[in-house]
């Protein structure tokens, strides 16, 4: 039978357990629509960005959760560009049936990753994520913000200049 002793040790644990577990809005990153007045096809719910700390050199992975009464073909299209300021970085377009079972309807998510080029300099970026359907329309696009760090003072292995 347990004793008073240790059930207290096991609510202390739990507890401590579930203030150390992140909450579930700790695990999405925040987002925007790219034009917040236009009705999109699909709507994203939530991004997930896994690590949140971008490093360059290493990849990152991004899980968009969305909702569509709209089938997506096997056409579709997930288009990413990346942009320091107003400057172009990088940009790529893959199939969106390689990154989400199709065809895509309901509630689906789009898994993707995309490797952060280590000659970035650190700093403020930019992502967007733009969703095309099978004849190319905009079915969904949203762009979000984050930091790079370990960019181009790690590939040129400066980071000893910027330590005491």
């Amino acid at each position: 039978m347990a004793t008073k002793q240790s059930l207290f040790a096991a609510a202390a644990a739990a507890a401590c357990i579930l203030v150390l577990l992140p909450s579930a809005s700790s695990l999405t990153t925040s987002f925007e629509y790219c034009d917040k007045g236009k009705e999109y096809p699909v709507k994203v719910s939530a991004v997930k960005m896994l690590p949140d700390l971008v490093i360059g050199g290493y990849p990152n992975f991004f899980t968009i959760y969305a909702s569509t009464d709209k089938t997506i073909i096997t056409e579709g299209k997930l288009f990413s560009a990346i942009t320091c300021e107003t400057f172009h970085v990088h940009s790529e377009a893959e199939d969106i049936c390689t990154l989400t079972s199709c065809p895509a309807t309901a509630d689906f998510q789009v898994s993707h990753q995309l490797d952060m080029p280590s000659t970035d300099p650190n700093g403020p970026y930019t992502i967007r994520f733009v969703m095309l359907g099978e004849k190319d329309e905009e079915l969904s696009c949203i762009s979000l913000s984050y930091n790079l760090t370990g960019g181009i003072a790690r590939a040129l292995d400066l980071t000893s200049l910027f330590t005491a």
